[in-house]
């Protein structure tokens, strides 16, 4: 009997002020310092695609972006794919007014969708009739049209944005630096990079740009340098954090 009183005079404690109590007798964890894998600026702890969010990617995006056939396969593999890229370089491409137009079909029955592109049409059939996807400067849009699309790239949808980001970064012709990447990696790269031109050239600087910003998302580092250099990742890196060529 005396037990029981002395049980409802002296209640247990329950609910926030136990927890509370409990969190402080516990010992802390203490902070563990982890070394930087990437190079200076970017994010840490970059995802792979299966990582992605498509929620995430969209709202990263916002109305720069635009989706058709939502619900394609190919669509959501692009989407995830350009939830790679880091957010404030997203938001500083989206404030420089880069656009991004995915769907599953071909480039002018894509553009034809939707009404802002409409008027691309007609100033530029020939063009639209004989290209998959691409980068369309005039409206500063990256057009991934993925019917019967077939590419050497890592990623279509990285690829073309890349396009968008040597347009939008451009300032003279390109940074001297990068104008030197391409000429020492020209040798060593891909055919269908090295027919777009010369070592040095303005052809040749963009799809080394745009292909190298796709592999710099999707492959990881070890890679990456099969296929070009550590200068050329440590340079592309720091374009992607300063959101400069120069």
């Amino acid at each position: 009997m005396n037990l029981i009183k002395a049980i409802l005079r002296f209640p247990p404690e329950t609910g926030r002020r136990a927890n509370r109590r409990m969190k402080n007798n516990m010992p802390r964890r203490p902070t563990v310092e982890y070394p930087a894998v990437n190079p200076p600026g970017l994010e840490p702890d970059r995802k792979t695609p299966q990582e992605v969010s498509r929620a995430e990617t969209i709202a990263r995006f916002g109305s720069s972006l635009t989706i058709v056939d939502a619900f394609s396969l190919s669509v959501e593999d692009h989407i995830k794919n350009l939830g790679l890229i880091p957010e404030k370089f997203v938001r500083n491409m989206k404030n420089r007014g880069l656009r991004v137009l995915v769907g599953n079909r071909d480039l002018k029955s894509l553009v034809s969708k939707v009404g802002g592109f409409r008027g691309a049409l007609a100033k530029f059939q020939s063009e639209l009739a004989h290209t998959d996807s691409c980068y369309l400067s005039w409206i500063k849009t990256a057009v991934v049209a993925d019917a019967k699309h077939r590419s050497s790239s890592s990623s279509v949808a990285l690829h073309e944005y890349g396009h968008g980001v040597h347009h939008m970064l451009l300032t003279s012709f390109a940074g001297q630096n990068v104008i030197d990447a391409h000429k020492r990696l020209h040798p060593h790269l891909p055919p269908f990079i090295q027919e777009r031109g010369e070592p040095g050239s303005f052809g040749g600087v963009a799809e080394l740009i745009a292909d190298s910003f796709a592999d710099f998302h999707i492959l990881s580092k070890e890679d990456f340098l099969k296929r070009y250099d550590e200068q050329w990742y440590l340079l592309l890196g720091k374009i992607i954090a300063d959101n400069s060529i120069e």
